[in-house]
């Protein structure tokens, strides 16, 4: 038999007054847990709900949590800085040592993020430079932007690419290139 509006309501409130206890004790609980931690209460009051309706009422109750963020923003297309332009655009490189790209990742570790700072030939997809490094500070970008340009020829220019990247100092990586003869 159909239960009525008013078994339902107290239902609800029931549940929801049961994730609001659990959640005092064990804040961070998520709804898959909840729903596991809250079968007994579920079959000692003989209602049948599955995950999906628990999670409705969750939702309209405001109990669902936030997702905990979990990657490591490496790119910020609103900063102040120069924004230089894109030389590279509608170029295809015929050759080697013609386009530079350089980018950063981020790799999950213990203790929580890495950086991983790499510059890659445009044309071979080889990568020229790298560097691991504990922080998005320039220093592990240099490092990187120097070994790919130690492996040049004397003398040769290459264009070099890169996304807006969140670093401390821009200033000094774009004053390695200017040392190395490999910025316009």
């Amino acid at each position: 038999m159909p239960k009525s509006k008013k078994e339902l309501i107290s239902e609800e409130e029931l549940l929801v007054n049961e994730v609001k206890r659990i959640r005092h004790l064990l804040p961070a609980t998520g709804g898959r847990k909840l729903y596991e931690m809250l079968k007994p209460v579920l079959q000692e009051y003989c209602i049948k709900m599955g995950r999906d309706k628990l999670f409705h009422i969750l939702k309209r109750n405001g109990l669902l949590l936030e997702k905990p963020r979990k990657h490591s923003r490496t790119t910020n297309s609103n900063h102040s800085f120069f924004k230089h332009p894109n030389l590279i655009q509608n170029l295809i490189p015929a050759k080697t040592n013609l386009i530079f790209v350089s980018g950063i990742t981020y790799i999950r570790v213990k203790d929580g993020f890495a950086y991983l700072s790499l510059v890659t030939d445009l044309y071979s997809k080889k990568i020229v430079g790298f560097n691991l490094h504990s922080s998005l500070e320039t220093e592990g970008c240099i490092h990187a932007l120097h070994m790919a340009l130690a492996q040049l020829p004397k003398n040769k220019k290459v264009i070099h690419h890169s996304d807006p990247i969140l670093l401390e100092g821009l200033h000094g990586y774009f004053d390695s290139l200017r040392l190395q003869n490999q910025y316009d």
